[in-house]
Parts: structure tokens; C-alpha cells; sequence
């Protein structure tokens, strides 16, 4: 959101040598995430964290996803009023808005998650065919984005 506001997107457009580049990192960890998920899809489960560790996790996983940087860069600015009236200040605040309310939703689902996943992990059938299709979609998003890229 800050990097939006200062000036990412014009960026991002002013140098399309480096969203390539981006994208194919994207590819190859996608990649990477399909393989290492597929392969350890049977291992015994370590649910035991901290709450800081989680969070660090989740705050990490939200800063290197291109998803919300794309989100930020290309479709918030369309929600600016007058572009005169500061429109840093307005995408920091939409931005802000946005995260509010992200987590929002982010607490109620993951506390329902939490009760769902003591259940499955738990049961090596379920979690073998859930750790499966993650794998199955990560590898799709992978070759889609590769494919795209390489276009």
C-alpha cells in the first residue's frame, strides 16, 4: 500500500524488463511450493507455534504476495476522488480502510479454520489429499503464469 502510493505502479510500467522478472520468480516459486508441498504431503503434522510466530508468518506470506501489490497498483488508484486533493494521502487511507476490513474478515476465518483443521490434519487420508490439491494448485498457477509471461 505505502509503495503504491509512492509511486510502484508508474514504476512497474516504466520498466516491464522487471515485472518479466517478477513474473518468472513467480513462476519458479510457484513451482517450488507445488513440489515441496506434494512431497511432504504424508509427513506428520508440527501445528505447535506461537502466536508472534504465526503472525510473522502470515505478515511475511502478505508482503511477498504479488497479489496485493497488483491489487494496490492497478485497480485501488481507479478509487481516487480528486487527483489534485493529495492522492497519496487518499491511497494511504483506502489502503488503511482496506486492511481494516481485511482483517477483519482474515480473524473470523481463521479462527473457524482453526477448528476445522484439528479435525482433518490430525487424519492422514484427509490431510495427504488436501496437501495434494494445494500442490496440484500451485503447480497450475505456475505453468498458467509461465505461460502468460513467456506469451
Amino acid at each position: 500500500m505505502v509503495l503504491t502510493a509512492l509511486g510502484l505502479g508508474a514504476f512497474l510500467a516504466a520498466t516491464p524488463s522487471l515485472v518479466t522478472a517478477l513474473q518468472l520468480g513467480g513462476a519458479a516459486y510457484l513451482a517450488y511450493l507445488a513440489w515441496t508441498t506434494w512431497r511432504t504431503a504424508a509427513a506428520p503434522v508440527e501445528i505447535a507455534t506461537t502466536p508472534t510466530r504465526a503472525f510473522r508468518k502470515g505478515f511475511l506470506v502478505n508482503i511477498a504476495n504479488p497479489k496485493i501489490a497488483l491489487f494496490f497498483t492497478a485497480f485501488l488508484p481507479q478509487f481516487l476522488g480528486d487527483a489534485e486533493k493529495n492522492p497519496t494521502l487518499q491511497l494511504l487511507l483506502l489502503g488503511f480502510l482496506l486492511q481494516s476490513l481485511g482483517l477483519l474478515t482474515d480473524l473470523a476465518i481463521g479462527c473457524a479454520a482453526g477448528a476445522v483443521r484439528d479435525r482433518l490434519l490430525h487424519r492422514p487420508r484427509p490431510r495427504t489429499l488436501l496437501n495434494h490439491l494445494a500442490a496440484t494448485t500451485y503447480a497450475t498457477l505456475g505453468v498458467t503464469l509461465l505461460a502468460k509471461t513467456l506469451r
